[in-house]
This record gives structure tokens, C-alpha cells and sequence, in this order.
């Protein structure tokens, strides 16, 4: 169940019913075990638009929802081999799972051992699309060249 956030005007309720609609659409297509594998790029760039839709609709009070999509991308990037990409997913599933249910929660370690290994996770490379190591994920850029480096489709 997703959050109604307070709203001012019947306009204001209206665009975050809108949203609300949208994040769910987007929720559902990024479930899509044949998506994943046949389109992952969509997948991630559904991934990609739902962040940024929690992000405007309920900035940090929806965490679960975040920690949600981050493990959704991230089983699309193991799934394609991508270790570095997902371990970075990985741990923003973790972050956000900490805040949420704590430190022993079974997720929450789960998320743990991804971040380390996540070549652990039963999909890793059913394809060799995007085949990278752990240790690929880039120190020296700013915040914004890291986002656009770890969002980046198809790369």
C-alpha cells in the first residue's frame, strides 16, 4: 500500500493521484520476468522513471518502496552479468531495507551478501550481456557522472 502525501488543492491531489497511478503501472511492468531478459534496458530505464517518481512523491518517507526497486534493478543487471552495477544496487537496497526494518532483518542481510557477492544470486549470468566485475565500479567520478554511469542502459 502506497502512501497518500498531504496536498493542498484538489489540483495538487489530482497530479499525485496521477503519480500514484503511474508508479504502480511502472511497479508492475518491472516485474516482467520476460522483460528482464529480452528487454532489460526497459526494464531499468522503468526502474530508472520509478525512482525518481517515489523520489518526487514521497522523498525519503517511502523507503521500502526504494529499497524495492533497487533490488528489482538489480536482479536485472545479475541477471546480465553486470556485477558492478549491481553491487552499487545492492547496497542502496540495503541503506534503504537498514532504515526500514534494521539490521537483522533477513533482507536486510540478504542485501548484505549482494552488495559482497552478488554473483551469489541464483540469476547472475543467465546472460553474459553486460559482463563486468565487482571491482568495475568507477571511485574517481563526480555524483552526477556516477549516476549517469550506473544508470546507464545497455553498457
Amino acid at each position: 500500500m502506497l502512501l497518500h502525501p498531504l496536498k493542498s488543492s484538489t489540483k495538487d491531489s489530482q497530479e499525485s493521484d496521477s503519480c500514484r497511478k503511474t508508479i504502480t503501472s511502472l511497479d508492475n511492468a518491472i516485474g516482467d520476468r520476460m522483460s528482464v531478459m529480452r528487454t532489460p534496458e526497459k526494464s531499468l530505464s522503468y526502474c530508472y522513471s520509478l525512482v525518481q517518481l517515489l523520489d518526487a512523491e514521497y522523498a525519503t518517507s517511502c523507503e521500502i518502496l526504494f529499497a524495492r526497486v533497487n533490488y528489482d534493478a538489480f536482479q536485472v543487471r545479475i541477471t546480465h552479468g553486470d556485477q558492478a552495477r549491481a553491487s552499487v544496487f545492492a547496497r542502496r537496497s540495503y541503506q534503504s531495507r537498514l532504515v526500514c526494518e534494521g539490521e537483522d532483518n533477513n533482507e536486510t542481510q540478504q542485501m548484505t551478501a549482494f552488495m559482497n557477492r552478488p554473483n551469489s544470486h541464483r540469476n547472475f549470468r543467465q546472460s553474459g550481456k553486460w559482463r563486468t566485475a565487482i571491482g568495475q565500479v568507477p571511485t574517481e567520478l563526480s555524483k552526477a557522472e556516477f549516476e549517469d554511469w550506473f544508470w546507464r542502459a545497455g553498457k
